[in-house]
């Protein structure tokens, strides 16, 4: 069988069964954006009735103050590559995106970038020797900003920039002069 593609579009404004509870819930006007990857299962019941069940998993990509016009993202992405049994080449990115604001026009969109490169020895692959180097872009920064219904915060501080390090790993645990136990 070969499966169907449907595209689809949702759009609904869901409402509440009774009020809700004085200043609960996020400011009107907050909005976010989420991306959904779902498993659907669909059931006739008779000719005029199905019900439908939807199961997966739900990722916010932005989000909006109520009361401001700025969004902010920040997602994170990482990647092993194995060249053989003891050869590894790995890489992470962090992105933040941050629109500017009137009182704070500097920029705020970042990409920290890391990678790495192993190779683990002996016998059991217990060691590692390990080459890394952090925020390869250099665009690493301490950097937070803060919405509130009536302010917006935005702080710098220092942090460890771009390095490189090298390193070696030894597991105790898989230790070669321990025999292993056989059930």
């Amino acid at each position: 069988m070969t499966p169907d593609k449907w595209q689809f579009s949702y759009n609904v404004t869901k409402r509440r069964a009774g009020n809700a509870p004085e200043g609960s819930g996020v400011p009107v006007g907050t909005e976010y954006h989420w991306y959904i990857l779902a498993n659907q299962n669909v059931k006739k019941l008779d000719a005029n009735n199905y019900t439908t069940s939807m199961i997966g998993l739900k990722y916010k990509l932005a989000h909006k103050c109520a009361d401001k016009n700025n969004w902010s993202s920040s997602d994170n992405v990482n990647a092993t590559i194995y060249l053989n049994k003891n050869f590894q080449i790995g890489s992470d990115a962090d992105f933040t995106f941050r629109q500017k604001t009137d009182a704070f026009t500097g920029n705020n969109n970042f990409v920290v970038w890391n990678g790495n490169v192993s190779y683990e020895i002996f016998k059991k692959r217990n060691g590692t020797f390990k080459f890394e180097v952090n925020d390869i872009l250099k665009q690493r920064r301490g950097y937070e900003r803060t919405f509130s219904s009536n302010y917006i915060y935005e702080r710098n501080y220092n942090t460890l920039g771009r390095y490189a390090m090298l390193s070696f790993t030894w597991n105790f645990t898989k230790n070669p002069g321990t025999p292993s136990s056989t059930k």
